[in-house]
Order: C-alpha cells, then sequence, then structure tokens
C-alpha cells in the first residue's frame, strides 16, 4: 500500500489534437519518495495499491488498510 507520490514523471510532447498524445516518462530518483506509488513501480518493481479519493487524497489511514488487504492473504 503506497501513496500518491508528488513527482510529475511524465511530460507531454509534441500535444497536437490530430494526433495520439505522446509522452515522456522521467523519474528524478534524487528526490523520489520511498512510501510513493512511482518509487513501487519504478524501482521496487511491485505492484502499487493507492487509495484515493476523486480529489485525489486519501480518506482511510493507509496502515488500516493495508492490514484490512493483508488480512485476506
Amino acid at each position: 500500500v503506497t501513496r500518491q507520490s508528488r513527482q510529475n514523471y511524465w511530460t507531454p510532447i509534441n500535444p497536437d489534437k490530430r494526433d495520439r498524445l505522446q509522452y515522456h516518462q522521467e523519474i528524478d530518483f534524487d528526490t523520489l519518495e520511498p512510501d510513493s506509488d512511482i518509487y513501487a513501480i519504478a524501482s521496487a518493481g511491485v505492484v502499487s495499491v493507492t487509495p484515493v479519493s476523486l480529489d485525489l487524497t486519501a480518506r482511510v489511514s493507509l496502515t488500516d488498510f493495508e492490514q484490512q488487504l493483508r488480512a485476506h492473504e
């Protein structure tokens, strides 16, 4: 269980309404938060579960949520 990183990891390249949106991925590993979703996927190579609501905030304790998920292993 991770939290959403504050780091943007992609930037649009030539955004043209006629073409598909293309992007460039760039992760700054020096400032990457070790408890974030990007770190879990890009650095640790594991699946990330990040609970968020529509306004991109977590309304639950991540520790409690992780314990509930692990109870079903």
